[in-house]
């Protein structure tokens, strides 16, 4: 995270690096140089609960359990922790099966792995949109 280990990690990680399973892994070695490392470093160090508590609006929260790229626990919790302190009209939905985008794996289709919207997911919205008075 911060370079100053990276020709250590990177010892590490060359003999595998044709590795199917490091392949796999999502992992990627950039240079310690690398000029997007700064902007990573923000979105790794950053809190979105100053942002949170400062919404006055409803908000449907979607989250996908198996999401790669937002750990959807921690991003509940985080929510659920700025409800206790204040009024929100926030509603939270997991779906279990689903990624970043909200879509889940589909096994017995070979044009595409995947399909838009987990199961529930736009009944969900529109459930949320009628509730709230936003469909009208």
């Amino acid at each position: 995270r911060t370079g100053d280990v990276y020709d250590v990690l990177m010892a590490l990680v060359v003999p595998f690096r044709r590795e199917m399973w490091l392949r796999q892994s999502g992992f990627i070695a950039t240079p310690a140089d690398f000029p997007g490392r700064d902007f990573m470093r923000r979105i790794i160090d950053f809190d979105p609960r100053p942002y949170i508590e400062q919404l006055d609006i409803p908000v449907l929260w979607l989250y996908g359990a198996a999401d790669k790229s937002v750990e959807a626990s921690r991003s509940i919790e985080i929510l659920r922790e700025v409800m206790v302190q204040g009024e929100y009209d926030f509603t939270i939905r997991l779906y279990p099966n689903a990624d970043h985008g909200l879509r889940v794996p589909v096994e017995d289709d070979a044009i595409l792995p995947y399909r838009l919207g987990a199961t529930g997911y736009w009944d969900a919205i529109a459930a949320w949109l009628d509730e709230k008075g936003f469909s009208k």
